[in-house]
């Protein structure tokens, strides 16, 4: 999950950033994966922490300004400003290698979203690519291969299923069992996210629909109108219009790590993303605040603000 920052406002920070301009971090945008996240500044710098088992954290970029940033389940994409999308992590050739980082189309797009064997972005023709399983094995459920000819204008990459969303808010998924999950309705959706086993979406009215493993939007979680939702491997977060954030599990067999019972008490958080078994957050204040399991530092190491600007 995270939002795309205006060619506006990213052209007179890249010049700031290349002078070498010291400057308090304000975080715009982060994803959460398996177990890593990675999140933009304000500069259009690229920072990642947590498990670096496939370079997912140590080969992020060093250069560069970038409008958008993923994480997948091994690896994370990242977004350009002209277009190019660059991807690094897992590409050891072994077992969960199946190109998504390097089997990448020579082309500019406009948006780019990671998931655990497959990538997906969109072009400037408003048409999704995706890439990574497609050998007819146990985990390709046609991900790549059956992606629609249509045009689009949001994707969301998930374990093993993708959904986008069209510009008149029509919602499509295909791949595994969580998108055949899916049924096709009159709603008009405004926001979609893909996890590891079910989906969640948000319609124009504010209105939550998950589907999956999911047992439903959990209990004691209010049917106010909704501005984000971000569906991780065993939870499930959302963000209120007031910035208010809920976190659910799937069901009542999954474990909690404080990814649901850890959830910052606060409100006026404007970016938030669940992953493996933790999430993240931006509070008003454009600080990344983090909760959940901590095994290999995707909580205690997020950056802070007055970490040292990537140059």
């Amino acid at each position: 999950m995270s939002i795309r920052l205006p060619p506006s406002l990213l052209l007179p920070l890249a010049f700031a950033c290349e002078s070498g301009a010291a400057d308090t971090l304000r975080f715009v945008s982060l994803s959460a994966g398996h177990e890593h996240t990675c999140a933009l500044d304000h500069t259009g710098a690229v920072h990642c922490w947590g498990s670096d088992s496939h370079g997912q954290v140590s080969e992020a970029p060093e250069y560069g300004v970038y409008t958008r940033v993923s994480s997948g389940s091994y690896h994370s994409c990242a977004l350009e400003l002209d277009g190019e999308v660059v991807c690094w992590g897992i590409s050891d050739g072994g077992g969960q290698d199946y190109g998504q980082t390097t089997d990448i189309p020579a082309e500019a797009f406009i948006e780019v979203d990671a998931g655990a064997r497959h990538t997906c972005a969109i072009g400037e023709d408003h048409l999704v690519q995706c890439w990574g399983v497609a050998d007819g094995g146990d985990a390709d459920y046609g991900q790549v291969s059956e992606t629609p000819d249509i045009v689009i204008a949001a994707v969301s990459v998930g374990g093993l299923h993708t959904c986008t969303i069209s510009g008149g808010g029509q919602l499509t998924c295909w791949g595994g069992p969580a998108a055949d999950l899916f049924a096709e309705d009159d709603n008009v959706y405004t926001q979609v996210d893909a996890g590891s086993f079910h989906t969640c979406a948000i319609t124009s009215a504010g209105g939550l629909s998950c589907w999956g493993t999911t047992t439903g939007t959990g209990e004691g979680v209010p049917t106010a109108p909704w501005a984000e939702v971000t569906a991780g491997q065993s939870h499930t977060c959302a963000r209120n219009e007031s910035g208010q954030l809920h976190c659910w599990k799937l069901n009542d067999t999954s474990l909690d790590y404080g990814q649901v019972t850890e959830v910052p008490d606060s409100s006026g958080f404007l970016d938030v993303s669940s992953g493996g078994d933790h999430a993240c957050a931006i509070d008003g204040d454009d600080i990344i605040v983090c909760w959940g399991r901590d095994q290999v530092e995707q909580v205690s190491d997020a950056p802070d603000r007055f970490a040292d600007p990537v140059e």
